[in-house]
Formats: structure tokens, C-alpha cells, sequence
């Protein structure tokens, strides 16, 4: 929604894939739970990553 309170779609899509978590961080998470849990052990709490090149964390 905008400000005068109408729905906008346009601006709603694009927040949303703003605010999405990236593939490939998704990826790296997953293989980072598969190697602690092929090594005995369990992720118990959030992975908070940081790309080096542009800065942005995930958590």
C-alpha cells in the first residue's frame, strides 16, 4: 500500500524481493547445517552472514 492508502503492487513486489534473502545465501546456510550435522553436531541458534565485497548481513 502507499501512502494515500491504495494498493500498489508494483512497490509491493519490489520490497519483497528487497527483503528476500538471496539464493545463494540460502544455499550456504543449508550447507553449513548439513556439515554440522554431518559432523554430530546441530545449529542451535541464528548464522548471521556478512558478504565481504558489499557489506549486507543476513542473520
Amino acid at each position: 500500500m502507499n501512502g494515500e492508502k491504495y494498493s500498489d503492487p508494483t512497490a509491493d513486489h519490489a520490497v519483497h524481493n528487497a527483503m528476500r534473502t538471496p539464493d545463494h545465501v540460502i544455499k550456504v546456510i543449508n550447507m553449513m547445517k548439513s556439515i554440522a550435522e554431518f559432523a554430530g553436531f546441530e545449529v542451535v541458534g541464528h548464522i548471521h552472514l556478512k558478504d565481504r565485497a558489499s557489506g549486507r548481513e543476513w542473520k
